[in-house]
């Protein structure tokens, strides 16, 4: 008689005290083999290399912008792998707090983790970090840019998850467009673009305005007397000059203003943004002709309010537990970028920027029924 062991069953060692004491038991008629054990290898094909960035950026234009159901940009791009918000909500219902932007899987706990470019001049609140959607009309942009993975070394230290960047349209000779939408909620939304040639300089006039009642958050079974209508509206307008000083040379200028006001849901609890940017670019570009340059300085300036609130167990009343009455943030900075073509389609870019923010909050707090007892200064 033959015993054979098959792999995966058990070590033999275990089996030989009882086999050898059946074999003088049985006499020389039983004899013990092992099956052999095959080697068994597992391989897979490698990652190509890091190197080949060119599957971390992604590049959208005006139609794929405008192919999509949504009406703020912030919920266009979530279309895009690797990006999401900073609170899963579109900008038309979320805190201008928490209005932030993440790429490439980094946790979703930071409003600042990616800096949004408008031709190259960051967006973000200079205060925060957080980006204020209602500000940008997706109307006017020609592409948008989407770099995830640290952009840090490049960019600078708002770039930490990746950089977002959008190039402005540049203005045709004449341009008249009027888009406009109603929803329900009595929720209105409406753009529009004037623009012409002046000379050797071409202007463009944009402007928005987004108006909505809202909807009450709560669901009907757990509403109380003190739950109201969300209500949103913000209004945007900016005017873009172009002026050609010579054949590869051009002057572009940019002045920006927009304001949001909301409330959140119950009758005291409510934030205002308010926001004027300006900047200024000299752009020299000879394709792959020759060297590029392009130098840009600008300013923001933002004023930011909020009141939070608590609501009691039985939703009939609400008391102010913070109230950000004054909120003022600044920024200045400019940038120079050098580029020389190379072999093939390869570009080499050299540039530095410089940038100064700073920002103080004013608020009243500790409110035990009698009003706030405590102001703090900070900045």
């Amino acid at each position: 008689m033959t015993l054979a062991f098959a792999p995966g069953i058990g070590s033999p060692e275990r089996f030989w005290p009882p086999i050898v004491l059946a074999s003088l038991l049985l006499g020389p008629g039983l004899s013990v083999t092992a099956a052999p054990i095959e080697d068994i290898v597992v391989s897979t094909a490698r990652l190509p290399p890091i190197a080949d960035d060119g599957r971390y950026v992604t590049r959208l234009d005006a139609s794929a912008l405008a192919a999509g159901p949504h009406a703020r940009l912030d919920a266009a791009l979530t279309v895009v792998p690797g990006v999401s918000l900073f609170r899963r909500a579109s900008s038309l219902i979320a805190h201008p707090t928490t209005q932030g932007l993440t790429l490439r899987g980094i946790g979703p706990n930071g409003a600042g983790r990616a800096l949004v470019l408008l031709d190259g001049v960051p967006l973000n609140d200079p205060f925060g970090g957080w980006v204020v959607w209602s500000a940008i009309d997706m109307a006017s942009l020609a592409a948008v840019e989407i770099r995830r993975g640290s952009g840090s070394g490049a960019f600078g230290s708002q770039a930490l998850t990746g950089t977002l960047s959008l190039e402005t349209r540049r203005p045709a000779d004449r341009e008249f467009r009027l888009s406009g939408r109603v929803d329900s909620d009595d929720t209105a939304d409406v753009s529009a673009a004037l623009g012409g040639r002046l000379g050797r300089t071409v202007l463009l006039f944009t402007g928005s305005h987004f108006d909505s009642d809202g909807f009450i958050l709560p669901p009907a079974d757990q509403r109380g007397a003190v739950d109201v209508p969300a209500v949103s509206r913000a209004s945007h307008a900016a005017l873009l000059g172009e002026t050609a000083l010579g054949t590869h040379t051009t002057l572009v200028s940019r002045l920006a203003w927009f304001g949001e006001h909301r409330r959140n849901g119950t009758p005291l609890a409510r934030n205002a943004t308010d926001g004027l940017d300006a900047s200024l670019r000299l752009v020299v570009d000879h394709g792959r002709a020759g060297p590029g340059l392009t130098l840009a300085l600008y300013g923001t300036d933002r004023e930011f309010s909020n009141l939070f609130t608590a609501v009691d167990d039985d939703r009939r009343s609400e008391r102010p537990v913070l109230d950000q009455f004054a909120v003022p943030s600044r920024a200045a900075g400019a940038s120079v970028s050098l580029r020389w073509p190379l072999f093939r389609a390869d570009m080499l870019e050299i540039g530095a920027d410089w940038r100064r923010l700073e920002g103080i909050t004013n608020e009243r707090f500790r409110n035990l029924g009698d009003g706030f007892t405590r102001l703090r200064r900070a900045g």
